[in-house]
């Protein structure tokens, strides 16, 4: 994907800023529905290449029936690590056993990390950017 482009679903929000990364800003409970159209933008970005997910989870909750389709639903391939802004204790707990995917898909290197700020998750973004084009080279 080359443009950046917009999605929204309540108070929801989805943004692909070019050249790889999807931000995402969820607020409030993030429930089954939410989740089936997070996973519709994740599959029209990956359409074009991996990306890099910057997901502000702050404020937020997932439901255990969102949790199970997105794990069901999404594939390690798409991204080129994840990032979590915000995520408090519970989220953190929860996150980690949705990233538990990558080992069944033969994928142990895949990256997530947690911040507390967008500037941070650019930061690491940009360093990860850079590792990786290193080790492509």
């Amino acid at each position: 994907m080359s443009q950046s482009r917009e999605w929204l679903s309540g108070a929801q929000r989805s943004w692909f800023e070019p050249p790889d990364i999807l931000w995402q800003r969820f607020r409030g409970l993030v429930t089954l529905e939410v989740m089936k159209w997070s996973v519709e933008v994740y599959r029209e970005v990956a359409a074009s290449g991996p990306f890099f997910g910057a997901i502000d989870v702050k404020d937020s909750e997932i439901t255990a029936e969102a949790r199970r389709y997105m794990v069901e639903n999404t594939r390690t391939r798409w991204t080129r690590g994840v990032v979590y802004i915000g995520a408090g204790s519970i989220q953190r707990v929860n996150t980690k056993g949705m990233m538990a995917k990558p080992l069944f898909e033969a994928r142990p290197s895949f990256e997530i990390i947690y911040v507390d700020t967008a500037e941070q998750a650019r930061e690491w973004i940009e360093r990860q950017r850079a590792k990786q084009q290193r080790s492509a080279g």
